[in-house]
């Protein structure tokens, strides 16, 4: 590509027969530096007149162009998107769940490694060390109990619904 006398209507002629865009890449700098100075002359005689703009994008060793097309007040025409559909309200498998209870055990038999780590974090020490002592949970054990079972039974439901 080097060899070719780089022009803007070469630039323009390039991107049209291209579907409207190209690439120049493996050339030298000189030669990327030519096609830079052709692309920016082009874009001036586009703004000038013409329902397109030219855009291009640089980076080390490659070159972009690209046509858009634009309205009379100069505005981009972009394509029109897929308009946004709100999933439908309640999910599908939500339905099958409203008014269930979740049952809280009274007894854990097969606990869930979450649920062993959760209580493990109550006695780290940097929790105890950085928080305001009033809102700790105290030592006794039935409170420690009873988070752990409403943990497994959060676990296990999460667990039940595919989670």
């Amino acid at each position: 590509m080097a060899a070719v006398d780089v022009t803007p209507e070469l630039v323009l002629e390039k991107a049209r027969s291209n579907g409207g865009s190209f690439e120049v890449e493996a050339v030298g700098a000189e030669a990327l530096a030519e096609w830079r100075r052709a692309a920016k002359v082009a874009k001036l005689r586009l703004l000038r007149a013409g329902s397109q703009r030219l855009r291009s994008m640089s980076s080390p060793g490659k070159f972009s162009v690209w046509l858009v097309d634009v309205d009379e007040n100069g505005e981009e025409i972009r394509p029109p998107t897929k308009p946004y559909v709100p999933p439908p309200r309640p999910r599908p498998r939500t339905e099958e769940f409203r008014g269930r209870v979740v049952p809280v055990p009274s007894v854990s038999k097969k606990v869930h490694p979450i649920v062993d780590e959760l209580t493990e974090a109550l006695d780290r020490p940097e929790r105890i060390q950085y928080q305001y002592r009033p809102y700790l949970i105290p030592k006794n054990q039935h409170p420690r109990q009873r988070m752990r079972q409403i943990w497994q039974a959060i676990v296990d439901e999460a667990l039940f619904r595919g989670y």
